[in-house]
């Protein structure tokens, strides 16, 4: 439904309020102004919600030639001209909205918020911000206006000023778990350790079937190197979210810093299936000494075989080739059965993987994978060294 359905459905309770009218009858009363033909602001509504566009904004138009000063009307059709793409005429009509008699003072904050929305669509952040300070001084109980305007000064890293907007969410919506849990990402960046797992245990409280305030905590937990109760709170992610593939990637790292390597490469190899578009098998084996470069997309993933021996020392890097965003590699070593035996995200710095002297354990074919973890970029090359020692 477009870009601003995130707000409220204003135009539902609008067509609701049509009433009905006999036909032929010219004049009706809506929004508490005396309006000429609502039926056809009613047909531009059905319009709207079943995707006529077009359509919506022929009688979206007619109907404020014939209502000039019917701020429901501009709103309207802004959602409608978002939905077709043209935010220059959404602004303009949203701005005329503000320009007549407001019904009420949550359809202000509505218009508000909705200027503030296409703002950010146009990178035009101190317009957005403006608005949504007007959004909440025209209705202080406006939930999406202060959520958005938190998540901003977040981004911002005004960290005191969000917590004063969650606070707010969090007195006018106290069993919400994502404000809990958007509060403790605050506190956890400033620093106060006590604030932030109270507010994501909270959330777990709330919401003890919902897998995300357990990822959250684990996160916490291993960002302050407690790296048993990270693992405790992510295995319970996993459980209520088995098929979600970043929670294997977490807990892979968790394993990698706890010097539990077979399980870490089992966690990657996991976010690698999950999370696979495109899978290329190489005909040609790997050599002794090797460099090659990849091409990484969402996704992509490459199988290279090699044959080694046992007693065999490994490492293999691989980096994306861009300094400035560069992919984030990860590399995984299946063994001669196919199950994974070792991996590695980071440990080669700037996001670059790197399996450092691994002993082959025993005479076989063995497969490189390579595919890309949850940082950086999601596009480029990928430079891979391979160095297979002597046996």
């Amino acid at each position: 439904m477009g870009k601003l359905s995130v707000i409220l459905l204003v135009i539902v309770a609008l067509v609701a309020a049509v009433p009905t009218m006999a036909q032929g009858n010219t004049t009706g009363q809506l929004g508490g102004s005396l309006i000429v033909m609502p039926e056809l602001f009613e047909r531009a509504n059905s319009a709207f919600t079943a995707g006529n566009y077009d359509q919506a904004a022929v009688d979206y138009s007619l109907f404020i030639y014939l209502n000039p000063t019917f701020s429901q009307g501009y709103f309207n059709r802004a959602l409608n001209y978002d939905a077709l793409g043209s935010t220059d005429q959404a602004l303009q009509d949203l701005t005329r909205a503000l320009n007549y008699t407001s019904p009420s003072s949550q359809f202000t904050s509505n218009v508000y918020l909705a200027r503030a929305q296409l703002y950010l669509q146009q990178n035009n952040l101190q317009s957005a911000m403006r608005d949504l300070d007007a959004s909440i001084e025209a209705y202080p109980e406006a939930v999406s206006s202060l959520s958005l305007r938190a998540q901003i000064l977040s981004y911002l890293q005004s960290y005191s000023e969000a917590l004063n907007d969650y606070d707010k969410l969090i007195q006018l919506q106290p069993d919400q778990t994502g404000h809990y849990l958007d509060r403790g990402i605050v506190h956890a960046q400033l620093g106060h350790s006590d604030e932030a797992l109270a507010d994501f245990t909270h959330a777990i409280e709330l919401s003890p079937q919902d897998a995300e305030p357990y990822a959250l905590r684990a996160q916490y937990y291993s960002s302050i190197r407690n790296f048993a109760d990270a693992l405790d709170d992510i295995n319970n992610a996993i459980d209520l979210s088995p098929n979600s593939g970043e929670f294997y990637l977490m807990r892979g790292a968790i394993n990698a810093s706890v010097n539990e390597p077979a399980a870490a490469a089992d966690d990657y190899f996991q976010w690698i299936t999950l999370n696979r578009t495109q899978q290329y098998v190489s005909q040609d084996a790997l050599t002794r000494n090797q460099n090659f470069t990849v091409e990484m997309a969402p996704g992509w993933v490459y199988n290279i075989p090699f044959r080694a021996r046992e007693g065999q020392t490994v490492n293999i890097t691989a980096s994306g080739v861009s300094q400035q965003q560069p992919v984030d590699p990860l590399l995984v070593i299946l063994g001669v059965n196919g199950s994974p035996l070792v991996a590695d995200d980071d440990s080669g710095g700037n996001m670059a993987a790197f399996i450092r002297n691994y002993v082959i354990p025993e005479d076989g074919e063995y497969t490189l994978v390579v595919g890309q973890a949850g940082g950086g970029t999601q596009q480029g090359d990928v430079a891979v060294q391979v160095d297979l020692g002597q046996d």
